[in-house]
């Protein structure tokens, strides 16, 4: 960071319903920057719903504004990096004993798949979801309590997880037998199992965690753990009810796409589950008008072109104008169509709950399942090309039908 040496850090921003990697580089500053910059004793943390122009300098962004310690650029995030591992860099701790192991799991999680429930990244998001994104700084310092624990703790042999929750069941907290007594009990076994295996593991943390502050923690953890499984559990239920499913053409077989408007945060994963049919392709839009495409990752469908063909409508919508397909093409975001976001091979999104300014789309869900209906045949998408440019745009017709079909 240029010149921080000589500003005094009065506070931090990150986005609202921050992530794993956004609130450990946070807790790094505080943890071990003062050693490097002068920081105020109490820095005020801000969770941003819009992005701010210009950041004090006073003030150090993490994850957002593409400066230092954000790992997102505008055509896509940075490689094997996360905001944490970019702070532990400055501050040169990543070789650290605890802090390494930390800094690793934390840069694992973020950009890999497949990470369990019950690993520190996956709950603090459980977290957001259960309080709708509300409480933001009891949910940080629960987090940094967790931090606290597996860089300094000491670890308690004696701890099992499995007995803890069971104490916490006896208490009339939640029926054991219950549909999300037993989803709980199965990750309260699967963290146990797993406890030699992540830091960032709900086992693993709780056992390195000081006993005076243990309960409460473990308490707030299961009551969250509890109170997701019961929406994903109604997340199942409204797919099977509320979803329409529309039928697309692929270069290999046909394949479902589920339309659905909620605010329930766990549709899209219910909606890929064998429970409600397993769609290949989830197009939802919440109440404020947000939506999100997803892929299904067991699919192996690429969403590239249909982001290119939803971005032509969207600037068509919006300008009334054409959009050339290789003005719409790329990953990331496009200053012509800034409404919609590529964020990876399988999710385009419209805004999201870390991103909420971003203005809604023109496009209605019927719209977007017909767009992705023409999307995934070569036959298809360079008809819908033709019809969109119309007869008079010869050459942009023939460069976009020149464009390799993008799917796989």
């Amino acid at each position: 960071m240029k010149n921080q040496k000589q500003t005094v850090i009065e506070g931090f921003a990150i986005h609202c319903r921050g992530h794993q990697d956004e609130y450990c580089g946070i807790w790094g500053f505080l943890t071990f920057g003062r050693n490097v910059f002068p920081i105020v004793k109490n820095p005020q943390i801000h969770f941003l719903k819009k992005d701010w122009v210009n950041y004090p300098k006073s003030i150090v962004p993490i994850g957002i504004g593409f400066g230092d310690y954000d790992d997102h650029r505008p055509n896509g995030r940075l490689q094997n990096i996360c905001s944490a591992l970019l702070v532990g860099q400055t501050l040169r701790v990543v070789n650290k004993p605890g802090v390494n192991e930390l800094l690793g799991e934390v840069l694992w999680c973020d950009t890999k798949p497949k990470v369990f429930p019950t690993q520190l990244a996956n709950l603090i998001k459980a977290k957001h979801r259960v309080q709708s994104g509300q409480m933001e700084h009891g949910t940080y310092r629960w987090a940094f309590d967790a931090f606290d624990a597996i860089v300094f703790g000491k670890y308690d042999k004696e701890f099992d997880i499995r007995t803890a929750w069971e104490r916490f069941c006896n208490h009339g907290r939640i029926v054991i037998g219950s549909s999300v007594g037993q989803e709980v009990q199965k990750q309260v076994n699967q963290a146990h199992d797993s406890r030699n295996s992540f830091v960032t593991g709900l086992a693993s943390i709780a056992a390195m965690m000081k006993w005076e502050i243990r309960s409460e923690w473990l308490d707030t953890t299961f009551m969250v753990m509890i109170r997701d499984a019961e929406l994903y559990e109604q997340a199942i239920t409204e797919v099977n009810e509320k979803a329409t499913v529309i039928e697309i053409e692929t270069e290999n077989a046909p394949e479902p796409v589920y339309l659905l408007k909620t605010d329930n945060e766990h549709i899209t994963k219910a909606a890929v589950s064998a429970k409600t049919g397993k769609a290949s392709i989830v197009i939802v839009r919440d109440y404020d008008g947000h939506t999100c495409i997803l892929a299904n990752p067991h699919r192996k469908i690429m969403l590239a072109d249909l982001a290119v063909m939803v971005r032509m409508a969207e600037y068509e919508a919006r300008t009334g104008k054409k959009l050339l397909f290789s003005e719409a093409d790329g990953p990331g975001t496009r200053s012509v169509c800034p409404e919609w976001h590529l964020a990876s091979g399988n999710m385009l999104l419209n805004g999201s709950l870390t991103h909420p300014d971003v203005p809604t789309s023109k496009l209605s869900l019927e719209k977007l399942g017909e767009i992705a209906s023409s999307a995934f045949t070569r036959t298809k998408r360079d008809a819908w090309i033709k019809q969109y440019l119309g007869a008079e745009a010869e050459t942009a017709i023939e460069e976009a039908l020149d464009a390799p079909l993008n799917v796989k």
